[in-house]
């Protein structure tokens, strides 16, 4: 498993994890920026589990993370707000994730974009 850190426009950084970092990597280096689409998977955690995937290529690859947990209960807590601050979140703090990799002395960026209508809660 690989990890990579994610930069949304949040006041925290995002672990993204994956069982085939170096398919991410290959994908990313392609394809530098481009859409991905967000879901909360159904997975055995201590935590909600999210998704990200080429919203182009969706078996390109998979990276997961988890929420920090004062973030992840304002999203997903059970109460009429849930619509407005999921929108919220969706159309700032996650619209956008820069990824920065090392490729030997060089730093790559890949831009990962947040389509809005893209937000799936189901599993």
């Amino acid at each position: 498993m690989g990890l990579v850190l994610a930069f949304p426009a949040a006041p925290f950084v995002l672990g993204l994890a994956s069982d085939d970092l170096c398919g991410f990597v290959e994908y990313a280096r392609a394809h530098p920026t481009h859409a991905v689409r967000l879901r909360r998977i159904n997975q055995a955690a201590s935590h909600p589990v999210w998704e990200l995937r080429s919203a182009e290529h969706p078996d390109a690859y998979a990276l997961r993370f988890g929420l920090p947990e004062r973030v992840e209960k304002w999203i997903v807590a059970q109460d009429e707000g849930m619509p407005a601050r999921t929108r919220y979140v969706k159309r700032s703090m996650l619209s956008t994730m820069t990824l920065y990799w090392m490729h030997g002395e060089h730093a790559q960026t890949f831009q990962l974009r947040y389509e809005p209508g893209e937000l799936r809660l189901d599993g």
